[in-house]
């Protein structure tokens, strides 16, 4: 038994031109992407910045200042790439107070309970770790 709608032909129609239009827009590309200049009317262009999801690059350490110390001492971190940490460990668990001061400077305390080793820098993409281990003076 075959039961018969008799809108199911236009229905299905439609349902194909949108399934078809859908798949057309999902793989055209954006008609800009971060920092590109885009042409507007009258030949004027632009600058659009897109707030997608384009990962940063990740950090990159080049220095620590100084490489040994107590907990509660101030540490300066140099490299690149460092605004975008959101957070500084030591011994892959104890969360460090830091203050990004640049994009090429960080400054931490050394939490109590630390021990030495290198210090991991988080951000929401990666995590990466000084190339130098900190080493921990006790009192």
């Amino acid at each position: 038994m075959t039961i018969r709608h008799p809108r199911l032909p236009a229905l299905l129609v439609l349902a194909g031109a949108a399934l078809a239009a859908s798949m057309a827009l999902a793989d055209s590309k954006p008609f800009y992407n971060h920092n590109q200049a885009v042409e507007g009317a009258n030949n004027m262009a632009f600058t659009t910045r897109d707030s997608g999801s384009a990962a940063m690059s990740p950090p990159t350490v080049t220095g620590l200042d100084p490489q040994s110390g107590e907990a509660g001492v101030m540490v300066r971190i140099q490299g690149s790439n460092l605004s975008g940490v959101t957070k500084v460990i030591f011994n892959d668990s104890l969360e460090a107070t830091f203050n990004v001061v640049s994009d090429n400077e960080i400054k931490c305390t050394v939490p109590a309970g630390a021990r030495p080793g290198p210090i991991k820098l988080a951000t929401p993409d990666v995590a990466v770790e000084t190339p130098v281990p900190f080493t921990v003076a006790y009192e």
